[in-house]
Formats: C-alpha cells, sequence, structure tokens
C-alpha cells in the first residue's frame, strides 16, 4: 500500500549520502516526503518510483526488521539559496526492540553534481580530514566499505569543562567542538559503501552514551548482507 503526503516536512536529517554526511556539502536538503511504503512487498514499487533497482533485506541477521520506507524529495541549494537541481532519495526505517536503523539510498551521481568527486573520492577526502573520523572497513566482493563514528559535545566558546567532561574526553567517550551557539551532543554510527551507481548508508540512529552500539563491526555486517542480497 502506497500513501501520497501532501504535506510538506523538512527532513535534512535524512540526508546520508556520502557527501551530506561529511558536511561537504552545507546546502542540500530533503524538502518533502512524496510517497510511503507500508510493506516490504512495496519496496519494487518503490523501486520504480526511485528509477532504480536497489538491494535490500526484510530481516538481518542480527534482528532489525523492515518498518516501512519513504521517498523524499531533496534539492541542492547554492550559496544565494537558489535551487541547483533536485532529486530522491529513498529511505528505509528498521526496528530492533526500541533500536532504529535507517538505510538511506541514493543515486551516486548526486554527490559528483555537487562536490564533482566520485563517491570513492569523497570518501578519501574524509579520510584524510581528521575531523570526520572516517575508517574504511574490509571490503566486500569487491565494495569498499566506510565507517563514520563519533560523538561530539558542541560547546560555546568560553564554555569551561566539568570534570565530567574532563574523566570523558581522556576515556575517548566523546570529543569536545568551540563555537556553538548553544550547548548540545551530536552522535554519528554509519556505515556508507558504493554499488551499482546507488549510494548507500546504514544510519543507527542511537543517542549518547550508546550511540555506538552497534559501530562498525554490527553495522558493518548488516553492508555485507545488503552486498550480498543481490546473489
Amino acid at each position: 500500500r502506497r500513501r501520497v503526503l501532501t504535506t510538506a516536512c523538512v527532513l535534512a536529517a535524512f540526508l546520508v549520502t556520502g557527501c551530506a554526511a561529511m558536511e561537504i556539502v552545507k546546502h542540500y536538503r530533503a524538502t518533502e516526503i512524496t510517497t510511503e511504503y507500508a510493506n516490504y512487498e512495496d519496496l519494487q514499487q518503490a523501486a520504480q518510483d526511485l528509477g532504480k533497482t536497489f538491494r535490500t533485506v526484510e530481516t538481518f541477521s542480527n534482528g532489525f526488521d523492515f518498518q516501512s520506507a519513504a521517498l523524499v524529495n531533496t534539492e541542492a541549494l547554492d550559496e544565494k539559496g537558489e535551487k541547483l537541481f533536485g532529486d530522491q532519495l529513498l529511505e528505509l526505517f528498521y526496528q530492533k526492540g526500541t533500536d532504529i536503523v535507517t538505510i538511506g539510498v541514493e543515486t551516486a551521481e548526486v554527490g559528483e553534481k555537487i562536490a564533482h568527486k566520485s563517491f570513492e573520492e569523497l570518501m578519501k577526502d574524509a579520510m584524510a580530514d581528521e575531523q570526520n573520523s572516517v575508517t574504511e572497513l574490509e571490503t566486500v566482493d569487491g565494495i569498499r566499505v566506510y565507517y563514520e563514528g563519533y560523538a561530539r559535545k558542541y560547546v560555546p566558546d568560553g564554555y569551561q569543562l566539568t570534570p565530567y567532561d574532563q574523566t570523558s574526553i581522556a576515556a575517548g567517550k566523546y570529543e569536545i567542538v568551540y563555537g556553538a551557539e548553544s550547548q548540545y551532543m551530536k552522535c554519528i554510527s554509519r556505515v556508507m559503501l558504493e554499488m551499482d551507481g546507488l549510494v548507500y548508508c546504514i544510519n543507527y540512529r542511537g543517542v549518547y552514551p550508546n550511540w555506538d552500539k552497534y559501530g562498525a563491526e554490527g553495522l558493518g555486517q548488516m553492508a555485507v548482507e545488503i552486498i550480498r542480497a543481490g546473489e
């Protein structure tokens, strides 16, 4: 069953492809859900709507089950906020207990249009920049797989570290980033790969202190299962 949504909603957090994940692109956002897919069988229609055949599984070996999917209109904006071009992002939602994993699927052409670089070049740039915390995992059937994971506490200039901050930083639990307007925590744990002209991003929606509950090993295994789903 498909349900077309007419109410626009901002979904910038759903942008999960390689270039957007590393914040190489500053003006790239989702603007509206166009279609929802309630059942796993509906993903055949989702592939037609996306215009690309993609790989996925209904239930992963770690217990995450398919819940729903959504096709989202996205747009790239220039520095003046004017639209450069539009595209679509498919977001798949999986759940195990209270844990949620999302899988974003988008054409690799999007990143190339925005950054003028291939997905592999973007990943190399990301790994060269220590701020991105990106590492390459073991190659799976010729497909390169990348993991990005960090917990950062953003604070205003002049913020004084608390004893808990000092202990946590020393233990490697999170990093401190100065210059924010207000104090907040940002946690990222996701795996990215490109296959058959599509970029996949497997993102665990965890919060501190359990933001890396599945980490590179758990999310990496999910990537393996997606890659081999086409066999």
